[in-house]
């Protein structure tokens, strides 16, 4: 039996999700920053700790103690991760059109799983653009 499809419902003045994207530096949890499966752990925990389901992960290793890049396909959006373990780096960025979950809690979760002694957060809303009816926009 198929499950439901999640509903959103709509944030108001335009805003259709968002984007939270945070680097980290002095990360040290060598098993999370080069291990496929782990990190993918990580990335699902954070998911079911804000209430959003995954739908499929991809992820790519470069090698024993090299970075992976790991995206998971959300209900609401996407997540993705990509670490640096020579540099001590991680880049997170998580969009999604559910707007009830705190930047700070991301930040904070990744930053603990990364073992990171620093980290650069930015956050916005994803609007829709104002268009004029009738209007179409040449590709």
């Amino acid at each position: 039996m198929a499950e439901a499809p999640e509903t959103v419902a709509a944030c108001g003045d335009g805003v259709i999700g968002r984007m939270v994207c945070v680097d980290y530096g002095g990360c040290d949890a060598l098993d999370v920053l080069c291990d496929e499966q782990t990190l993918k752990g990580v990335m699902d925990r954070l998911c079911e700790e804000i209430g959003i389901r995954v739908i499929s992960n991809a992820s790519n290793s470069f090698g024993p103690g090299a970075g992976v890049t790991s995206v998971n396909v959300l209900a609401t959006s996407s997540l993705s991760v990509h670490t640096w373990p020579e540099l001590g780096t991680a880049c997170v960025d998580l969009f999604s059109c559910r707007t009830d979950f705190e930047d700070e809690f991301v930040d904070r979760f990744f930053a603990d799983a990364f073992g990171a002694t620093s980290s650069a957060r930015t956050g916005f809303d994803r609007v829709q653009p104002a268009r004029t009816p009738g209007t179409a926009r040449a590709r």
